[in-house]
């Protein structure tokens, strides 16, 4: 969002604010009519995505007034189904419809790269193509906070499991040909993928091709905190691979890694 000031007209007014939605509930006096979730992202199941829109569900289904959700299609919408109804338990008002002002193949925006469609892991790239309406939680509100952070570890599980189904071939794209923003949050499912050790025991038979990529990140856009951490843990879990797993050679083994990490 664009910040701006306030706009009136006798019909419309308007503003335009940088904020988080729990923020905005927190800091504005007033309950709004109605909220507006354009095309969240929090169907698409990403961590990177659909994590920071968790505390803003929480606060939004506590205000008790109408919710609208917008996505780009059915995959985007079952991931809302889950988060949504089955997790936060948002009772729907109306439900899902195809949206009659949805955006035309001819109105394609210019805000989306091809590569970050690619990535979006929906093959229609609609806007606004699907919509339904939510209002308040079955549940008490004191326990909306507590799904909200319960729901952060539900995404990391999704995120190792679709890492096992393929999904770290569009991370490494990312990190390759993407823009920052893309290549920063594959880093990050890539940390959420290597907490499960079966997945980081899998993906490090991929280490080489991991760490180069990761290196060629950080050659586009400069260092992250999570790039050397990175490396050094998947050339590890190689290095294990590879010699069996002997701490003693693995002890060896690790400043040498480091040493390799040090571009990153």
């Amino acid at each position: 969002m664009r910040e701006g000031d306030l706009t009136r007209s006798p019909e419309v007014e308007v503003q335009g604010l940088r904020l988080q939605g729990h923020e905005f509930t927190q800091q504005s006096p007033d309950r709004p009519d109605l909220a507006v979730c354009f095309n969240s992202g929090v169907g698409t199941l990403a961590l990177t995505i659909a994590s920071p829109w968790l505390p803003t569900l929480a606060a939004l289904l506590k205000l008790d007034v109408p919710l609208l959700f917008t996505s780009f299609g059915p995959q985007e919408r079952k991931g809302e189904d889950f988060i949504l109804k089955q997790l936060f338990q948002a009772q729907v008002l109306v439900d899902v419809l195809e949206n009659p002002f949805r955006q035309m193949p001819e109105d394609r925006p210019g805000c989306y790269s091809t590569l970050e469609e690619d990535l979006s892991g929906d093959g229609e790239h609609l806007c606004n193509a699907q919509i339904w309406w939510a209002r308040g939680s079955q549940l008490p509100a004191k326990e909306l906070d507590q799904v909200a952070a319960r729901a952060v570890r539900v995404l990391e599980e999704l995120t190792q499991s679709f890492a096992m189904k393929g999904a770290h071939k569009s991370w490494l794209l990312a990190l390759t040909k993407g823009s920052r923003r893309v290549g920063e949050a594959a880093l990050e499912n890539f940390q959420a993928a290597f907490k499960s050790p079966e997945v980081l025991r899998v993906l490090g038979k991929l280490g080489r091709r991991i760490a180069e990529a990761i290196a060629c990140f950080v050659g586009r856009h400069g260092p992250h905190p999570l790039a050397r951490p990175l490396v050094e843990e998947v050339l590890l879990a190689k290095v294990k691979l590879t010699l069996g797993g002997e701490e003693s050679v693995l002890r060896e083994a690790r400043p040498q890694l480091k040493a390799i990490c040090a571009c990153a």
